[in-house]
């Protein structure tokens, strides 16, 4: 499960604000996820379940372009990810059809002995 904007920007330092006006706040969880993602497990700690502290997170530095730029960022990445998904599902299918035309050789095979 994905951590919402809403509980992210709570975890922002208090000088920016309730609702900064220079965060579009999907920006921020792309670039977090991204950024905690490339944390190594050396940084990460906990029981049972890896996770990141609040602590950790307050000592992050993300550097903010202009909003117009975080938008479009959001967007390509987006339509990136739509890509992806999209590129999965023919992957899916054609191993579904790959398997299926290999079990039907198989049984011609079997049938012409």
């Amino acid at each position: 499960m994905q951590p919402t904007s809403a509980y992210l920007l709570s975890l922002l330092p208090t000088e920016l604000g309730d609702e900064p006006e220079n965060l579009f706040p999907r920006f921020f969880v792309y670039a977090l996820t991204h950024i905690c993602s490339s944390l190594t497990a050396g940084h990460i700690r906990g029981v049972g379940v890896k996770h990141l502290h609040l602590d950790m997170l307050r000592g992050l530095e993300l550097a903010l372009p202009p909003l117009a730029e975080q938008k479009r960022i959001v967007a390509k990445v987006e339509q990136l990810m739509g890509l992806v998904d999209r590129l999965e599902e023919q992957l899916a299918e054609s191993r579904a059809k790959a398997t299926a035309l290999l079990e039907a050789m198989v049984a011609e095979l079997s049938a012409a002995e």
